[in-house]
């Protein structure tokens, strides 16, 4: 199993740098934190935030589960996708809250993306593929 993390140049397609993930990481979603920084679901419930390829947090509750759709807002929160929530996470690693997904009028959430320096977001359902769009308060 290949546990790559590649960074590529969206222009070229060359590869810039690459990261192996710890030996029983099974990197599934990834998003970027800042300029030195990234953040993805090892396994179905964790979350780690590396930056500087040192690993700030590592986020796990076994009770979520099929952690998927990673984002962060503006503020440096982490938002994750998980069976029938949306889970906020601090930037220091703690979990803030958990909102059910009957709140957005969907099931089953798949990707969350917010558009930048802002609270607005897109959230898809994995079930329906309805798109949803919303505002974080």
């Amino acid at each position: 199993m290949d546990r790559s993390i590649v960074w590529l140049n969206a222009i070229s397609g060359e590869k810039i740098k690459e990261e192996t993930a710890s030996q029983n990481a099974q990197v599934h979603y990834i998003c970027a934190y800042g300029s030195n920084g990234y953040v993805f679901t090892s396994g179905w419930n964790n979350i780690s935030c590396s930056v500087n390829n040192l690993i700030k947090y590592t986020y796990n509750n076994k009770e979520f589960s099929c952690l998927r759709g990673v984002d962060i807002d503006f503020q440096g929160n982490l938002y994750l996708c998980s069976s029938n929530s949306v889970l906020q996470i601090s930037p220091l690693g703690e979990l803030i809250r958990t909102i059910p997904c009957e709140d957005f009028g969907i099931s089953n959430p798949c990707a969350i993306r917010f558009k930048q320096n802002s609270n607005l977001f897109l959230l898809t359902s994995f079930d329906s593929g309805k798109v949803v769009v919303a505002e974080m308060c």
